[in-house]
């Protein structure tokens, strides 16, 4: 019996080998040195700045052994030149930071949000290049779990306020929109639920020049799984121009997120359903669904895809659960699968993000339990 397992491991290592040999492209992997005193690293949230540099930001704690913990707000840049990390830097220290790490950009001003606890947990951010404790604000209210999305003149945050049920702070009470201008004005706040009896938690929006898209789960009673919901946002009416419906009924639990995809003129929203299965939609500027695609190999929770915008359609790769790479075509209504690149690496749910590089390389950069993984997908034959 032991040596018709082995034949059989062997004869998968034979058709893997092969398969990576077929494949027309090609992964290498950059490990970070492994930092003995971190406990883990979480939260990542990949940017463009004003000034067309891409900027990456993440949360470390640190020193978890000891009596005196502190949490770290660490960015660092992707050089152009070679999509490598540049060193890390450390933004701000605090006691302690949750998670996520949230960061955007409008045309001028960049703004990065995070929870902070203090006597209690509060909701902070900064806009703009000052990046020290003088400069924090506080999102009015008390609040957790938030997430930043930017358009051209706005910066929206969606947060949680609360604790329901006992859930701890990823379940909230009810949930928070607000709205800064480039000068870290509030213009705008609203409440993005407002049924009692909803327990409601872990938004997520993204963006467009004028508009966001939010959303978020909402818990079924007994059930392991959750409805995820979805609202449109328009700043500059001040207003809800779509009201919090249902967009996919059987969601596994945290396992979405929403990117605005500039050529096509919507916002992609993925995931996973409780039977593990990934779906995309494609949701335009009007909050209309005008796309749903199912049975998809299942996403990897905490991710932002590569992009590489097109003409009236975009080409999106994003990390495939467990491991590998996955590419699609999207248009305003309609996903195509265009490839599967095979990696051994096994993806974890703690923040990863990707770019195109305009040489057509690929850059992931990634948050493992060990520290920060980089990987850049390229032809073979090509460096």
């Amino acid at each position: 019996m032991l040596v018709a397992v082995g034949v059989v491991g062997m004869l998968l290592m034979v058709f893997w080998l092969a398969r990576q040999e077929q494949q027309p492209y090609q992964v290498e992997t950059y490990q970070g040195q492994i930092n003995e005193n971190l406990a883990f690293a979480k939260g990542l949230s990949l940017i463009t700045e004003p000034d067309g540099s891409q900027v990456v930001f993440w949360s470390e704690l640190q020193n978890h052994k000891n009596s005196n913990p502190s949490a770290h707000l660490k960015t660092a840049t992707i050089a152009a030149e070679d999509l490598r990390m540049t060193a890390p830097s450390t933004v701000i220290t605090t006691p302690f930071i949750q998670n996520p790490i949230s960061a955007s950009a409008s045309a001028t001003k960049r703004i990065v949000t995070f929870g902070a606890m203090h006597e209690k947990a509060m909701q902070q951010f900064f806009i703009g290049p000052s990046t020290t404790v003088a400069a924090l604000q506080t999102v009015k209210g008390s609040g957790h779990s938030g997430r930043v999305a930017s358009t051209k003149d706005s910066h929206i945050i969606a947060w949680g306020e609360g604790a329901k049920n006992s859930g701890g702070l990823g379940q909230a009470e009810r949930l928070h929109l607000s709205v800064y201008d480039d000068a870290g004005s509030l213009i705008d706040e609203a409440l993005i639920t407002t049924r009692e009896e909803d327990q409601e938690s872990w938004p997520q929006l993204a963006a467009s020049s004028t508009r966001a898209l939010l959303i978020w789960q909402r818990a079924i009673e007994e059930e392991d799984y959750v409805q995820l919901m979805y609202a449109l946002y328009d700043p500059k009416a001040r207003r809800f121009q779509k009201h919090p419906l249902v967009l996919q009924p059987n969601n596994a639990k945290e396992a979405y997120q929403v990117n605005y995809v500039e050529p096509i003129n919507a916002f992609v929203v993925t995931g996973n359903t409780r039977d593990n299965q990934g779906y995309m939609y494609i949701i335009n500027e009007t909050g209309r669904v005008t796309h749903g695609s199912f049975n998809l190999p299942p996403f990897v929770q905490e991710t932002t895809p590569a992009i590489k915008q097109g003409q009236g359609s975009a080409e999106l790769t994003y990390p495939m659960a467990p491991s590998g790479f996955i590419t699609y075509e999207v248009t305003e209504n309609q996903v195509a699968e265009k490839r599967q690149i095979f990696d051994e690496y096994v993806w974890e749910d703690l923040g990863t993000a990707g770019v195109y590089k305009e040489s057509g390389e690929i850059y992931f950069i990634t948050l493992s339990e060990h520290g920060i993984v980089e990987k850049i997908i390229h032809k073979r034959g090509e460096s």
